[in-house]
Order: C-alpha cells, then structure tokens, then sequence
C-alpha cells in the first residue's frame, strides 16, 4: 500500500460532493472505536479510485500533521482497502482502491488499529514533550512551528533563537518520561479559540495557522494545554518511553525535535542499552565508569598521536639530510629533488626547511601524494641574498599547471593538481632555480 502522501483529493471532487451534511467524527467521539457501521452519503468514481463520504466514521482524516488513517471498508458484500483518508471541508472522505459509484448504501468499516493507536501515542508524547521542552528552556512562549508523525516517530518544530543543548535534550526526555509515568489523564472538549484563549493564554502555544470559532483542547492532566484536532490516548501511561532522537537546526529561530514513543521509543533505549553493554565489555569496566575510562583512552590515544607525529618528524628530518648529501650540485648550488609517496604538506614543509637550515646554498623540491597532491619548494638564506624569490617561482609554475600557489621568498608551496603532473612540475620548478641562480652567478 502507498504511503498516504501519495494520495490527494482530485480537484473536481468538490464540485461532486457539494451539499452533503458534515460527516460526524465518531473518532473525536471516542478514539478507541476500531469498527463502526455507517450510510454512505455518496461514492465517488474517478479513474481506479472511490472517494467515498459517509453519514459518520471512526477513520481519522489527515490533519494537525497526523496522517489520515488506513484500513477496510465493506459495500455491497464488497471489501475494499481504505487508502488514506482526508477532509474536505466538513466532509470526511475515504480514498478506496477500487471504483465505486452510488449513495445510500450501508457500509462497514475498521481501521488499521496499530497504525492508528501508534499515531495516537505519537501525538500525546509530543505534546507531552513540548511541555517538557517549555519547562526546562524556560520559554513561556514556545510555539509549534511544525508538526508531523510518521510511523516510528513524530518530529515537532520550536520557536527558539539558540540551539537547544545536549544537556538541555536529555532534560526535556527526562522531564517528558517522568511526566508520562504520572499516569496523568489526557481530557478532550470543544470551545472557542477566543474561549481557549482568555482561560489558558500563551500556554496554549498557538500560531497565525491555528483555527479560529470552535476548536478541539486537549488537556494533558495538569502539564499541557492545546488547541488539537488529533486522536490522543486515554492515559500519558500509554506512551511510556519516550526517546528524543536528535535536534535539528531547520532554520534561524527554529529547532526540530525528533521523538519515538511506546514500542519505538523503547527500541531506541534499548539499542542505546546494547551499546552500553558491548562497551562495557570491550573496556572491560562497569557502566558507570565507561565515561570516565573512555575520555582515559581519548587522553592516552591524543598523547600518542602527538609522539607518533615528532616521532615520523625526526625520520622526516632524518631523510632530508640523507637527501642533502646525495644533492644535485650545479656551480655553488646544491639542488634536493625528490617525489615521495604519502607525505602531507607539513612534514614535505618541514623536511625542506630542514634541509635549507642545514646548508644555507640548497634548494630542495620535494612532492607528493596522500591522497591529493602537495608541492613544497625551499631556498637557503645565500640563494635569497642573491635574489632568488621561490614563492614567486612557485606560483607561475602553479598557474601554467592551472593550480594556486605561492609562498615567501624562502618557501614556497601548491597542490591539488593531478597526481601526473607531480615529475613534470617538480622538473620545471628545478630548471627555473638553477637558471636563475646561473644567470646571477
């Protein structure tokens, strides 16, 4: 079965469903209902679909960012598969999979409980969260600036300048979880927006989207307050665990928490209880030190990194110098050239200074490829006396190879070009030092 999104409401649907009295909402009625029987008020025939409007149903539509429900439907000792379910003005309208045209007919319908109960609960956690979220942010005035629920979660959308912090998520979950635990009832009633408005204020979270005239509030116990068009479960003990999944920054004042409930939520907590498990194995510590004895392991790996590094910068120095002695000698110029295999820019970088520290008459081109290509040039403190500039040379070699470079006088640096040029640059780049140099002899 396609995803409800996947349906809409075909645009000349209204034209053909105009007249019709409001369908009644056995499922804001009681939302436990699973079944019911009903009279069609007409079915609709278009292409391979019915869109069917009955007197009454417990099929919740798509709406308030929970999605319309599923299931089946029997007309005329005919069951037909309940695509999706959406509104049309007070009109309910099921999506059926096959073709039926009439009116008058009586009809048997059941939901897809599961999906629907797991929407249900859903719903309460994010209410439930965003309670949560307003007590330990400390905004009276959060807002839902987007809500969805999908299968295995619900994401809602904050009103909030800064990002909310890894510590401030943990608290929303475990202030939301020990909210839920209160068994707390969650009420639903009818009013006026105006009505809701004047009794509970800026708690009730409400947008320039939110409707006006006669709304739907829900009343989480004591801790939540909403205008809300959605099914919502009896008791907050139904949604027990709740797991925030992760925070997302959409945009500029905005935040998205994503949230698992019941079964899912518990999935969550218990992937995360299984990873505890296999750590505490492989560090060979309890649960409680694994904190403690990983930021020990970080501690010991960075220390480690850092001797490895002066460790391969003393071979480094090292293999310069073995360079040097075996130096090209052109007149009073000694030239190093060499092309190694995985060396980064730094230690090529370190090695060339190395070698024109050493001999103050060197130049050294050494290159190579870690993955992308690096280029360093040097020049003795002699060579630059007597006007030698490599970062100038560096950068015109660079450009006709259609790369960026340049440097100091004594160093020069490019890179990026492709890993067949590397011989031919480093060629060019010699032979324009020592013609250079020959013709300041």
């Amino acid at each position: 079965m396609s995803k409800s999104e996947d349906f809409v409401l075909p645009p000349e649907l209204g034209a053909r469903l105009t007249g019709l009295p409001r369908t009644q909402a056995l499922y804001h009625e009681d939302s436990y209902l699973r079944e019911f029987e009903a009279q069609v008020l007409k079915s609709v025939a278009i292409e391979e679909r019915s869109y069917v409007a009955l007197d009454k149903t417990v099929f919740f539509p798509e709406g308030g960012g929970q999605p319309g429900d599923r299931g089946t439907m029997e007309l005329q000792g005919i069951s037909f598969d309940v695509l999706d379910t959406k509104p049309l003005g007070e009109l309910v309208v099921h999506i059926l999979d096959r073709p039926l045209q009439g009116e008058g007919m009586p009809a048997k319908g059941a939901i897809d409980w599961p999906r629907r109960y797991n929407n249900m609960k859903h719903h309460t956690a994010a209410h439930i969260i965003f309670s949560a979220a307003r007590s330990v942010l400390n905004v009276k005035e959060l807002r839902y600036m987007g809500f969805q629920i999908s299968e295995d979660r619900v994401h809602l959308d904050l009103n909030r300048d800064e990002a909310i912090t890894p510590d401030q998520i943990r608290e929303i979950e475990k202030t939301a979880n020990l909210t839920a635990l209160k068994q707390l009832t969650v009420k639903t009633s009818l009013t006026t927006r105006d009505a809701a408005v004047k009794r509970f204020g800026s708690e009730l979270g409400l947008t320039e989207v939110t409707p006006t005239g006669e709304v739907r509030l829900v009343e989480v116990g004591d801790e939540d307050v909403s205008l809300c068009c959605g099914t919502h479960v009896r008791s907050t003990a139904e949604v027990v665990p709740i797991k925030i999944l992760g925070r997302l920054r959409l945009q500029k004042g905005i935040e998205r928490l994503e949230v698992a409930a019941s079964k899912y939520g518990y999935a969550k907590f218990s992937e995360a209880a299984d990873v505890i498990s296999e750590l505490t194995d492989l560090l060979d510590s309890e649960a409680k030190d694994i904190v403690s004895r990983t930021r020990q392991i970080l501690e010991e790996r960075d220390k480690m990194k850092n001797e490895m590094r002066k460790l391969r910068m003393s071979i480094a120095e090292s293999e310069a110098m073995q360079y040097l002695s075996n130096a090209e000698v052109v007149k009073s110029l000694k030239v190093v050239v060499k092309a190694l295999k995985d060396v980064d820019a730094d230690t090529l970088k370190r090695m060339a200074l190395k070698i024109t520290y050493s001999d103050q008459d060197a130049a050294v081109i050494l290159g190579s490829s870690d993955g992308t290509t690096h280029l360093v040039a040097a020049a003795g403190a002699n060579l630059m006396k007597r006007g030698l500039n490599i970062g100038e040379i560096v950068k015109d070699a660079a450009a006709r190879a259609g790369c960026r470079g340049g440097g100091a006088s004594n160093l020069g640096q490019t890179g990026g070009f492709h890993p067949g040029k590397l011989q031919e640059l480093i060629e060019e780049i010699r032979g324009t030092i020592i013609d250079n140099i020959s013709k300041r002899a």
